[in-house]
């Protein structure tokens, strides 16, 4: 077995969509082979054979088992980051998802920004969900978030309306290194202002000290 930190992988039954995104990933993560499988025994079959991913992209619906049971087995037996996505975004279907392991769920009605976001915060370690998935799974998810310790920091004083000099000065660093957790936790948090980060961080009940 080896890792292919390369590699995507891309799991959905429905052969135009799994090749427009397929092609769509490609031009925007060049760096990346997007592997693209169309069923669970395909995607089984690859890491048999000994290809740990970088990151795996499923859809929940497949027509030879339960997508879900995928994403529970690439985290929980391989360690492999999990994207869920699906047409179907009930409460539901979600908290399966991401109590299976799942570091995001988008829905495929998400525009291709979103999506982005989501692929860009997995491949750095961080979680992702989009708009009204949030809300939807506000309780599990927001539960879920982990943050480093400067991030946790930065977050409190944000949540404070604390301007980014001020920040810095409290915490003894640059800036710019502010600034740079700051966006991290705008991508973590989905979110397009500070305003709206310290809103979204409330309602999905984030806790600093958990």
């Amino acid at each position: 077995m080896h890792e292919d930190r390369r590699a995507i992988m891309l799991v959905d039954d429905h052969p135009i969509f799994l090749d427009a995104i397929g092609a769509a990933m490609s031009r925007k993560f060049p760096d990346f082979e997007v592997r693209l499988l169309s069923n669970i025994a395909e995607a089984r079959n690859v890491l048999h054979c000994g290809v740990i991913p970088a990151l795996a992209v499923i859809d929940v619906h497949l027509p030879d088992g339960d997508g879900v049971e995928l994403v529970g087995e690439m985290h929980g037996h391989y360690g492999i980051p999990v994207i869920a996505f699906s047409g179907q975004a009930d409460r539901f279907t979600i908290d399966a998802c991401l109590k299976s392991g799942a570091s995001a769920f988008v829905e495929k009605t998400c525009d291709t920004s979103a999506f982005y976001r989501a692929v860009d915060a997995v491949l750095s370690g961080g979680r992702y969900m989009s708009g009204q998935t949030a809300t939807e799974s506000s309780d599990h998810f927001g539960s879920g978030i982990k943050l480093t310790r400067r991030q946790k920091d930065v977050l409190e004083f944000v949540l404070q309306a604390q301007a980014n000099k001020a920040i810095a000065g409290k915490l003894g660093v640059a800036e710019g290194t502010v600034k740079n957790h700051v966006s991290d936790l705008l991508t973590i948090f989905d979110a397009a202002s500070r305003s709206e980060l310290a809103l979204k961080a409330r309602q999905q009940r984030y806790s600093l000290h958990e």
